[in-house]
């Protein structure tokens, strides 16, 4: 996968209502656009899916992007749609805070 990031090993765990948001936000057909912009990928939130072999979802906000990886191989980038984007934020900036709420380069929206 291009770029270069680390995965903090402080790890939050997510409450269950939050977690079901965040399920049934990545499970909604509106969550998504079908075009991409070139732009960097830089994820700030690495979310972890238990029991899936060490899946990692990497969300993006600078780029409004999720992309899935496991052992560092790209299995697929999608762009979040703007509603989505921000139900994703709000529950990820109570467990990260100073995330940047500005969105770089997305084709999603605004």
């Amino acid at each position: 996968m291009p770029g270069s990031f680390r995965i903090a090993t402080k790890r939050k765990a997510v409450s269950e209502g939050d977690r079901a948001e965040i399920l049934s936000t990545l499970r909604s057909r509106e969550s998504w656009v079908t075009t991409l912009v070139p732009c960097i990928f830089e994820p700030e939130i690495a979310l972890a899916v238990p029991d899936r072999r060490q899946l990692l979802l990497l969300v993006s906000f600078k780029s409004d992007e999720v992309a899935a990886v496991r052992s560092m191989e790209l299995l697929g980038k999608w762009s979040l749609a703007k509603e989505a984007r921000q139900r994703l934020f709000a529950i990820c900036e109570k467990y990260q805070h100073g995330l940047s709420e500005a969105g770089g380069c997305s084709s999603a929206p605004r």
